[in-house]
């Protein structure tokens, strides 16, 4: 279970963008291409053809299950128009409507923008049963033009793709976070349950899928944080590589925020609080940390709830995990909900240290707002006036992350009913 809900975040979180995908059939006899994106582009004036995003990914899909160790640098690549080759990485994942599976080319970096690419498939690849393509195949496409400036300060963007699932699961998921390495390693963490508690779990997968056994000799790490149960809820990468992770730990009177930092090859970073972890009584009864983010001077933010979610809570600790007591008071900045319940549930740093953050608020109907903060933890009043950008929702909907784009917009990804009928839903923010 845990594999497959980080290979359908990993495809969604790395730019998949199903926009333009098209439909192919290339004629070969015994395999063939099915599907591909982004689109091929043709020389019709007549013909739309929506552009590629420039963090998007390439992919193909065979009428076959593919060999992956026949896709190589050398068979499967993506050149530039003047021939320039552009790195990436390859791996293979499958979803429920192409059981056989796509072959990802993902680019380290962003493309160019509005520029055309050639991707190419040589000869040879070959299906799990021996067969193999006869023929070379490419395709190519344009990527879409930057994004132009936009004076808008916090309003709701003007359009915005809305995302369908890549694949869904019918058992409930143990890893609520993850967070992607430079490298496309994918950083997983949750709870597993231990032989007397829920156990703080952190894991790391290779780009290609499966457990990365160079973190913590097996790919998973585990703790329990204080003396009861203990839950990662949220997971980011630090510049140099080290992990941090935040959650929830439990004992027989109440619930603290959980820490907890690693080294890059899975222990516990013992320069930060001693061990590695520790947890925090703020002191305002039960209280989760559910989002992370990390600035660039290592301090690390640290966004929840407190009382059960009669109020929202916002930390800020060192880089050796102690309170960072210039920050709000005493390194807390605790803000009542005015309503029955709120709760952050992401956070994503901006360029210039100032700090997203996005709550679910319950009143009639559940509802998201989104707050920025300045660097000392202060309300940032150049964002919607100061208020929380306040976003009506259907009932049962939720935040779940935030994203920025290097022009300053930020992209909120949630999830709107429940049970078998719970779907994606990304909608956009313009925040400057």
């Amino acid at each position: 279970m845990v594999v497959t809900l980080v290979v359908a975040f990993s495809l969604w979180v790395s730019g998949c963008n199903w926009q333009g995908e098209e439909h192919r059939d290339n004629l070969q006899d015994g395999l063939r291409i099915v599907f591909q994106i982004p689109v091929q582009q043709t020389g019709d004036p007549n013909t739309v053809i929506p552009k590629a995003a420039v963090d998007g990914t390439i992919a193909v899909a065979f009428s076959q299950a593919m060999d992956l160790c026949s896709f190589t640098s050398a068979s499967f690549f993506l050149r530039t128009a003047n021939g320039n080759p552009v790195s990436g990485f390859i791996f293979h994942r499958t979803t429920q409507s192409y059981p056989s599976g796509f072959i990802i080319f993902q680019p380290t970096a962003n493309l160019a923008p509005d520029t055309v690419y050639t991707m190419t498939i040589k000869a040879g690849v070959r299906a799990l049963d021996g067969t193999l393509l006869p023929a070379d195949y490419s395709w190519r496409f344009t990527t879409a033009p930057p994004a132009p400036a936009n004076p808008q300060t916090g309003g709701p963007a003007p359009a915005i793709n809305r995302a369908a699932p890549l694949a869904t699961s019918p058992v409930t998921c143990e890893t609520p976070a993850a967070a992607i390495q430079v490298d496309g390693k994918v950083v997983s963490a949750g709870h597993i349950n231990g032989a007397n508690y829920m156990e703080f779990a952190v894991a790391r997968y290779n780009a290609g899928g499966g457990l990365d056994t160079s973190f913590s000799g097996d790919g998973i790490t585990t703790v329990i944080v204080g003396s009861g149960n203990s839950q990662a809820l949220a997971a980011t990468v630090q510049a140099d590589g080290r992990i941090v992770a935040v959650g929830v730990s439990s004992n027989a009177e109440n619930k603290d925020f959980a820490l907890a930092r690693y080294n890059t090859n899975g222990s516990f970073d013992t320069t930060f609080s001693d061990n590695g972890n520790h947890f925090v009584d703020l002191g305002t009864g039960d209280e989760r940390a559910l989002a992370v983010a990390v600035r660039p001077d290592g301090k690390i933010w640290v966004a929840g709830s407190a009382n059960d979610g009669a109020a929202f809570i916002l930390a800020r600790y060192n880089t050796d995990g102690s309170t960072d007591t210039t920050f709000g008071v005493s390194g807390i900045v605790s803000t009542p909900a005015t309503v029955s319940s709120e709760t952050s549930y992401a956070m994503v740093l901006q360029g210039d240290g100032k700090m997203v953050v996005a709550s679910k608020v319950l009143v009639a109907a559940t509802q998201v707002t989104v707050t920025r903060y300045n660097t000392n933890g202060s309300v940032d009043s150049s964002f919607n006036g100061g208020v929380p950008l306040a976003l009506p929702l259907t009932v049962q909907q939720a935040s779940a992350t935030l994203a920025a784009h290097a022009d300053g917009r930020i992209v909120l990804v949630g999830h709107s009913g429940v049970g078998a009928t719970a779907q994606f839903t990304v909608l956009g923010y313009l925040v400057y």
